[in-house]
C-alpha cells in the first residue's frame, strides 16, 4: 500500500479526532504495513484505526459498496490490551478508489458495538464486513451480527451535515 494513501485516509480520522473533545494527550502508533492506527488519550477510550483503501461492489443493491477488514490474531490480542478498560472505539475509514469522487465512508463503532461485533476473549481471527447503500446508514457485519452505524456520528467538528 502506498504511503500518501495510509496517510490520507487515517489523517482525515485521526484529524478529527485529534480536534473534537479527545484533548490533546495522546499517545498514537502508526503500523501501516498493516493498515492500523491505535490512538491512546489521557483520558477516555482507547481508538483503533483501520482502512480499505478500496470497495467491492455489492451485487444485492444498485450502488451499495462493501469493505472486509480481517483482524489476526495479533491484532485482536492488542485490541484486547487497549480495550482492558472496557473503553475501545473501533474507527472503520473505507476508501472510494482512486477515480471516485464520493470520499471515504467513516464507520465509528462505539464502545457497545466494538463489544457486539468483536469478541476480544477470542484468540481467533476475526472479519467484519462494512456495508454502504446510497442514502443509507452503514451496517457493520461479523457473521449472523448486524449493527447499524450512523453515518453522522463521524463528521468534521466544524460541520453541520453528516457525511
Amino acid at each position: 500500500m502506498a504511503a500518501a494513501e495510509f496517510e490520507r485516509l487515517h489523517g482525515i480520522a485521526l484529524a478529527r479526532l485529534l480536534c473534537g473533545p479527545a484533548g490533546r494527550e495522546v499517545k498514537v502508533e502508526m503500523r501501516p504495513d498493516e493498515g492500523w492506527t491505535s490512538v491512546v488519550p489521557a483520558r477516555g477510550p482507547a481508538v483503533v484505526i483501520r482502512h480499505r483503501p478500496r470497495p467491492r461492489r455489492s451485487g444485492k443493491i444498485a450502488g451499495g459498496r462493501m469493505w472486509g477488514f480481517t483482524f489476526t490474531q495479533d491484532q485482536i490480542d492488542c485490541l484486547r490490551r487497549l480495550a482492558k478498560n472496557g473503553r475501545l472505539r473501533l474507527v472503520l475509514v473505507c476508501g472510494s478508489g482512486s477515480r471516485d469522487p464520493v470520499g471515504p465512508e467513516i464507520a465509528l463503532l462505539e464502545v457497545k458495538d466494538v463489544a457486539r461485533v468483536l469478541d476480544l476473549a477470542s484468540f481467533l481471527e476475526q472479519r467484519l464486513t462494512v456495508q454502504a447503500q446510497p442514502r443509507k446508514e452503514l451496517w457493520v457485519l461479523r457473521g449472523s451480527v448486524r449493527v447499524k452505524i450512523p453515518r453522522a456520528r463521524f463528521r468534521a467538528p466544524n460541520s453541520s451535515k453528516a457525511n
